[in-house]
């Protein structure tokens, strides 16, 4: 099974990077553990500190491909509007799922910082 990367965006168009297809994931960095913020308060007098609750930090997630698949400009192109119109940070919220080499699939709401370049 391959690595792969499916973005569906907030008008339900779907991209799917996967080292099987025309677009090719070469680098993905952001998906390890986000960092945790421990809240905690402290009352006078008192030693130490009382745990409250522990939140997620966002956390951005880099995705570098290649476009592998045709030989000429044109199809090229295409491919290139296409990442373009669907990771368009305009749209707003959308839902990106990793699925990993072994099969382990996981899922986050995901909005794109910026078009691809």
């Amino acid at each position: 099974m391959s690595r792969k990367l499916v973005f569906v965006n907030a008008s339900s168009e779907t991209l799917t990077i996967d080292t099987d297809g025309p677009i090719f994931p070469v680098k993905i960095d952001g998906l390890g553990t986000p960092e945790t913020m421990i809240q905690e308060q402290k009352a006078p007098f008192q030693d130490g500190t009382t745990y409250i609750d522990a939140l997620f930090q966002p956390r951005t997630i880099t995705v570098e491909v290649a476009i592998l698949k045709p030989n000429n400009f044109t199809e090229i192109d295409t491919y290139r509007r296409e990442l373009a119109k669907k990771l368009n940070p305009k749209l707003g919220q959308g839902t990106l799922t990793y699925t990993t080499e072994g099969g382990a699939v996981y899922k986050i709401a995901a909005i794109p910082m910026s078009s691809p370049s």
